[in-house]
This record gives structure tokens, C-alpha cells and sequence, in this order.
């Protein structure tokens, strides 16, 4: 990721890569300088079926704003958060499975990246719909059909 969270610039960069098990470096460029702020190497998942329409995507700003006895208003500008919403309505059983090892293993104490339209060739559209962060809450999984589960996921950008 690069940016200020302060100010909400954040980027994201992402390359999936299927390297064999005997590479163990890569180099990736870039056009012009780039201020990373960190680097994530890790598994990546993709579920068999897509997320569903009614992904909403938005931000938390903590910014407080009162009224002086004056009337005028006082502004405390705090950190704003990127929020993302979306649903995995029908995952097949294997899916099931690695969701909650993830969910297991990250809990709301470790953050987790999510790109819902990977390697798009729309790339604000896939920049718009990344999120590196924590669970709001951890979600349930509901058996919507024979074989098949939906589950709910909200995250917060650390």
C-alpha cells in the first residue's frame, strides 16, 4: 500500500504470481517512484463462485465537529477508514473451508487484503474495490443450499 491514511490516498499495488515452489525471488518495477508504506507476500485465495451484486464500499471519518457557544463550529479532523461490505452468497464446500481457516487464523487481530475484481483491466474499478484490513466482526456462514453456504463480510482499512 502507498499513501496517507490521514488523508484517504490510499494505493494499492497487487500482483498475483504462480511461482513453483523452487523460485523464491522476483522483481517487480515501476514507471516512476513509488512510496511504499508495506509489502505483503502471502497465499491468495479465489473463491469458486464471484461475490454477489451490492458490494458497498465507503469510508469512516472520526472527525468531530461541535458548536461553540459562539456558533461557530470547532473542527477536531481525525483519520478517515475505508469500509468495505460485500457477500460470498454461494460458496461451495472446499470455499467453506478456506474461508474459515481464515477467518481462524486472522480473527480481528490480523489484516487481510481483498481485491474483489482482481487483476481487472479496469484498474480504478479494481483500486475502488481493495481493501487491506481487519473484520468489523467476524461473520457467520448460513447453509443457503445442498453443498452450498453464503456468508456476510465487512472490513475496516487498518
Amino acid at each position: 500500500t502507498a499513501g496517507d491514511s490521514g488523508t484517504g490516498n490510499i494505493k494499492y499495488v497487487a500482483v498475483y504470481l504462480d511461482l513453483p515452489s523452487a523460485i523464491n525471488s522476483f522483481s517487480v518495477s515501476f514507471s516512476s517512484a513509488v512510496n511504499v508504506s508495506r509489502i505483503l507476500i502471502g497465499n491468495y485465495w479465489e473463491p469458486k463462485h464471484n461475490i454477489s451484486y451490492g458490494i458497498t464500499v465507503g469510508y469512516n471519518d472520526s472527525t468531530t465537529v461541535e458548536r461553540l457557544q459562539s456558533g461557530d463550529q470547532y473542527v477536531i479532523t481525525s483519520p478517515r477508514n475505508k469500509t468495505m461490505n460485500f457477500d460470498l452468497q454461494y460458496i461451495a464446500d472446499q470455499d467453506k473451508y478456506v474461508l474459515f481457516d481464515i477467518l481462524r487464523t486472522s480473527g480481528k487481530a490480523v489484516p487481510i487484503f481483498v481485491s474483489l475484481f482482481p487483476e481487472d483491466t479496469d484498474k480504478n474499478l479494481e483500486q475502488m474495490y481493495s481493501i487491506y484490513g481487519r473484520f468489523n466482526t467476524l461473520p457467520n456462514m448460513s447453509y443457503a443450499t445442498y453443498t452450498m453456504h453464503a456468508s456476510s463480510l465487512q472490513l475496516e482499512e487498518v
